[in-house]
């Protein structure tokens, strides 16, 4: 049979999920590897419970579905081939089934940060990089105005980013453009100073 696979561990987890990957046995026994088993038990059970059937599984990575929110899981896998099953390497330490949350953030240019200066007639653009899980609630602002009442502004905002344009700028288009974002893992605002000249 093949070798044992190499480095298992965890790549993600949520309330219901485990993903793991690993790398291929050094070793296949002399016969192709045809698939590869995953296995896995509640860490205060004895029984390892088969998550998959190995011949549909070439891929050296896999998500363990339907697990239980919180609850303590361990894992092993175990390379296949037709002579049989490699010894299982289990992936180290205890893995809960847990929603990661993470506080959102935003990456803004060092240019942003110190306050952007603009030429009247100049495009303005407020870019961002949003980071956080779940993913934040993106809002912008302009202190003492409805930034929508600007004609022609562009706000546009995806999972991982978020961009405020505007084209043909003047000097009402100056002042301070809030960033907010907000999400059950927390809230941060941004300030962005932008001076129009001449």
């Amino acid at each position: 049979p093949p070798g044992p696979v190499v480095n298992p561990s965890v790549t993600e987890t949520t309330h219901s999920t485990i993903s793991l990957t690993w790398t291929a046995p050094a070793n296949n026994g002399g016969s192709p590897i045809i698939g590869y088993l995953v296995e896995c038990k509640r860490t205060d059970t004895t029984d390892w419970i088969r998550c998959n059937v190995p011949r549909n599984l070439q891929e050296t990575n896999y998500t363990i579905q339907n697990l239980i929110d919180k609850a303590e899981y361990q894992c092993r896998i175990s390379a296949v081939n037709k002579v049989g099953f490699g010894e299982p390497v289990e992936v180290p330490g205890k893995h809960a089934a847990k929603d990661i949350i993470v506080a959102p953030e935003a990456e803004l240019s060092a240019e942003l940060k110190e306050g952007l200066e603009l030429h009247a007639g100049s495009t303005m653009r407020l870019q961002a990089t949003i980071k956080g899980r779940p993913t934040p609630k993106i809002t912008w602002a302009k202190m003492n105005t409805n930034i929508k009442d600007r004609q022609g502004i562009v706000i546009k905002s995806t999972n991982t980013d978020t961009m405020v344009m505007v084209e043909n700028v003047n000097r009402y288009d100056a002042g301070k453009y809030i960033l907010n974002l907000d999400s059950l893992a927390g809230m941060k605002m941004y300030t962005i100073v932008v001076k129009v000249l001449g």
